[in-house]
Order: structure tokens, then C-alpha cells, then sequence
């Protein structure tokens, strides 16, 4: 009966998010959400929230789908930014998402008395410009946490445009060193803490 529930809800995230469907990012959206609603009671900790409403192919409007799983499992999530305008926008269209204006780093690395089920990184736009700032910023967000983050924790990485181009490209490096390779590798790569 639980597994006919969930795919109900998982039909309804379909349904939901029907303008995601054929972006870059569906494949790594529609696992995770699957992966969550397997969750009792899922904690999403996510770094850079949404700015741009509906913007799914450029922004990606995470925090938007991380509300609606909050609102089904009566879960909770956390989204960080250190952009005041970028929080006051995701408090106004995810009022289930705690939005904290703070550097991620910095706040990844203070106390959090969570066991998160997903850590999503996607803070600090990345671009020609900004290749090397964008990856060495993700490396210092998982650093700062990695030590609390629970065994069977996703981690996942927006905006991988190859195996080394993108936000995950050092993370991608690092986690391969410990023997962590990904469980899903698209737009948005997945891996799962051992």
C-alpha cells in the first residue's frame, strides 16, 4: 500500500513540475524526488535558493520543488543564500522552506542538529568566468559539512555540463578519491554517502 502512495505522489510531482519535463535537469530532479519520497520524513539542506521563478532552464528553481516534497512528507528544508533579494523571493514562493541569508560555507560549518537525507549544492553561479571559484566554493561547502552529513545522505551537484566541466567537476574528483562515484550522473549529478 506505501509504494502505491508514493507513486501517486510521484505522479502528482510529475503533474506539478510538468515545465521541468524536457529540461536538462528532469532526470536529476525526477530521482531525487523518488529517492525523498521513500524518506519518512525527508531533511533537505540545499545551498543557493531560487531566485527566478520558473526559470527551469537557467536557475533550476530547486527550492520550489523542495517545498512541495516538504508540504506531502511533512519534511523540512533549508535553503541558503547569501543574496538578501534572492532569500526574500524563495521566502515569498516556498513559505515550507527555511531560507537563511548567510554565506553557505560559513553556515554549512556551524552547528546543524540535522540528519540530513540530501545536501544539494548549487550556489555560486558557475560560468566561463567563474570555473574555478564556482567548483573550489562547492569542495569548501561539502568540507564544511561532510563530517555530520549521515551514511545513505544524497549529495547531488546542479549544472555538471561534463564529467569535467561544471559545479561538480572538483567534487566530482574528490568523492572519486574516496571511492564515492556517482549513483546517477546528469545535468545534476547524484552520489550517496557510504
Amino acid at each position: 500500500m506505501l509504494e502505491v502512495q508514493e507513486s501517486l505522489v510521484l505522479d502528482e510531482f510529475v503533474e506539478a513540475f510538468s515545465q521541468l519535463r524536457g529540461t536538462a535537469r528532469w532526470e536529476g530532479m525526477s530521482y531525487l524526488v523518488g529517492e525523498l519520497l521513500e524518506r519518512p520524513r525527508p531533511v533537505i539542506l540545499e545551498t543557493g535558493t531560487c531566485r527566478k521563478p520558473g526559470d527551469w532552464t537557467g536557475d533550476g528553481c530547486a527550492t520550489t520543488v523542495w517545498n512541495w516534497i516538504v508540504e506531502r512528507k511533512n519534511g523540512m528544508a533549508v535553503s541558503v543564500d547569501i543574496d538578501a533579494t534572492s532569500c526574500d523571493i524563495a521566502r515569498r514562493i516556498c513559505p515550507r522552506v527555511h531560507v537563511v541569508c548567510a554565506d553557505s560555507a560559513s553556515f554549512l560549518r556551524g552547528f546543524f542538529p540535522f540528519a540530513v537525507d540530501l545536501l544539494y549544492l548549487d550556489s555560486r553561479d558557475w560560468g566561463p568566468e567563474a570555473q574555478l571559484e564556482s567548483c573550489m566554493h562547492q569542495v569548501a561547502e561539502l568540507s564544511a559539512i561532510w563530517e555530520r552529513l549521515p551514511s545513505g545522505c544524497l549529495i547531488a551537484s546542479d549544472d555538471s555540463h561534463s564529467k569535467d566541466l561544471g559545479k561538480p567537476a572538483l567534487t566530482r574528483r574528490l568523492l572519486s578519491i574516496l571511492g564515492i562515484e556517482p549513483v546517477l550522473d546528469s545535468y545534476i549529478v547524484v552520489w550517496k554517502k557510504p
